[in-house]
């Protein structure tokens, strides 16, 4: 099972920060860091959105559109959004290419979605099943952390998990302890 790490926030911009924040602190030792974090902005109709970002080469990705909106026959609403089915595959299919040069990988915005067992759950399973030369960082929604850990039966392990905001100290200690769990394992 590969090594995983939490970073906990309601905030989708603290999750993603703190995600970014540790992908280059890992990078600049050489690490490579995949998978894509979650931001909210607006479509091109001006209307509230989730929009996926791999990490790497920046591509972005619409993920669900707030409000009514045209669906597709394998879209999804749920929380008020319309999750475009065909994303969370896209999303799945990034995990699995970057798994092959990267030995971080992030998977930001797990919530309730995931915790019953849709969204990016089975690429959340998928990645954690990966051998201990991957390290998995799940950015979770704090108010449903508890479901995630139990859903993933992450609660059978010790919890590597902190709560963000993220002050420096604790970034450092992130980035040290993924660091040497990572140099470790070569």
């Amino acid at each position: 099972m590969a090594h995983w790490f939490v970073i906990a926030a309601e905030s989708a911009a603290e999750r993603s920060g703190c995600i970014l924040d540790l992908a280059e602190r890992l990078r600049v030792h050489d690490i490579a860091v995949g998978g894509f974090t979650q931001t909210i902005g607006a479509d091109d109709r001006e209307r509230p959105c989730q929009q996926l970002t791999r990490l790497g080469s920046g591509e972005r990705l619409l993920l669900a559109t707030a409000g009514v909106v045209p669906r597709q026959a394998h879209d999804e609403a749920f929380c008020d959004y319309v999750f475009a089915g065909d994303a969370f595959d896209r999303a799945g299919q990034w995990l699995r290419a970057d798994a092959l040069k990267c030995r971080v990988l992030t998977i930001d915005a797990v919530s309730k979605l995931e915790a019953q067992g849709r969204g990016h759950a089975a690429s959340v399973r998928w990645a954690l099943a990966l051998d201990g030369q991957h390290a998995v960082l799940l950015g979770v929604r704090s108010r449903v952390l508890f479901e995630v850990v139990e859903h993933f039966g992450l609660d059978r392990q010790p919890l590597t998990a902190f709560e963000a905001p993220l002050d420096e100290p604790k970034r450092q200690r992130l980035a040290a302890a993924l660091f040497a769990l990572l140099r470790g394992t070569h």
